[in-house]
């Protein structure tokens, strides 16, 4: 069973594992979880930025493939 805030970030994301992995670690960067989409984006993205930077940085990741994310919304 997802949380209420994990059902937010699979229908955002369209995947509950992320979602699942990504929670707590989205959680703790916004105040409250009822928040605006935007605001999810925001803590998603700095999520990211942190593992990048605990990585080392843009030196020591290899970026092997993705799927755009903004073509996919209606």
């Amino acid at each position: 069973m997802l949380s209420p805030f994990e059902r937010r970030l699979a229908d955002y994301l369209d995947n509950e594992r992320q979602a699942i992995a990504l929670a707590p670690l989205v959680l703790n960067k916004l105040s409250e979880w009822n928040v605006s989409d935007s605001e999810i984006q925001r803590a998603i993205t700095q999520v990211l930025v942190d593992a990048l930077e605990a990585a080392g940085g843009l030196d020591s990741v290899e970026y092997l493939c993705g799927q755009r994310r903004d073509t996919l919304r209606g």
